[in-house]
């Protein structure tokens, strides 16, 4: 997707995406990071968030339940903390068919890098404050799903975390700046993939969404052996590096869960990782 600042807009792109994932057979589908809107500043992004029962995320999980379809998706969560703190959250829903949110997972690892002399400053903390539980979500159509999103793809040791707690597939639902896409993002996902031996499935922002930000694209799946099985494509100052111009569109994916056991079985990396650690453990005492 390439979300704007016009919520009515990006939501209703939403809407029509559900309706074509679910009519070409798709049992679940799969938002970038802040699908429902993509803010000009700190102050745009907390007086435009919204609550998990407000409007935007009752107009989603009508969809799901129109379209007979699992999804997840992202949005600036308020919250409402009774503290001084006016941040918000970068929360990940997931909704079931029957329209229920079954999941919640507040995003931990927040993306602050600043580069004066480059005139770079994204301060993810200026406007969000930092989730603290992993989350996995259970009876998915495709396995138990462990939620994590975008920066937090950085931090391995989250994703064994969540293989640990049954994640049979991981989401990383991302808005990537254009620098760090080409230089991390599809090695970054494969790597999560081959060490949690999980699916790895994370839908990306993609083009120009205003003045200031601009988003990499190429919406991944991988496999649980590290093998790129869907590659969306992405964005540069010409245009889409691929040969379709469009910028809202589903990909399609079969998941077949069987092949996790599979790659798990050949390669007991869980096992030798709990055999090791016993090992130091009992080297410190």
């Amino acid at each position: 997707m390439r979300s704007t600042n016009s919520k009515s807009a990006n939501v209703a792109t939403m809407r029509n995406l559900m309706k074509n994932a679910a009519a070409s057979g798709a049992t679940m589908i799969f938002f970038p990071e802040v699908a429902s809107y993509m803010s000009v500043s700190s102050a745009d992004t907390i007086s435009n968030a919204d609550s998990v029962d407000g409007p935007t995320v009752q107009q989603l999980r009508e969809e799901a339940r129109i379209s007979n379809i699992w999804l997840s998706s992202c949005l600036h969560e308020k919250s409402d903390n009774g503290d001084s703190d006016h941040r918000v959250y970068n929360s990940q829903l997931m909704i079931n068919p029957k329209g229920d949110v079954v999941s919640l997972y507040r995003k931990i690892h927040l993306f602050d890098i600043s580069i004066p002399d480059k005139g770079i400053s994204l301060m993810e903390s200026r406007s969000i404050r930092p989730g603290n539980q992993y989350v996995t979500c259970t009876d998915t159509p495709v396995g138990n799903v462990g939620l994590a999103t975008c920066y937090d793809m950085r931090f391995p040791e989250m994703t064994v975390k969540l293989r640990e707690m049954g994640a049979s597939l991981l989401t990383f639902p991302s808005a990537f700046t254009v620098p760090t896409g080409k230089a991390h993002w599809h090695t970054l996902l494969r790597a999560r993939a081959i060490e949690s031996q999980c699916f790895v499935v994370a839908a990306a922002q993609v083009g120009q969404h205003n003045e200031k930000r601009q988003s990499y694209g190429h919406s991944l799946v991988v496999s649980p052996w590290g093998e790129v099985l869907y590659d969306g494509g992405g964005y540069s100052s010409e245009g889409f590096d691929e040969t379709t111009q469009e910028l809202d569109f589903v990909g399609f994916v079969e998941i077949d869960l069987a092949l996790v056991d599979e790659v798990r079985t050949k390669m007991p990396i869980a096992a030798h990782r709990e055999s090791a650690n016993k090992v130091v453990e009992e080297k410190i005492l």
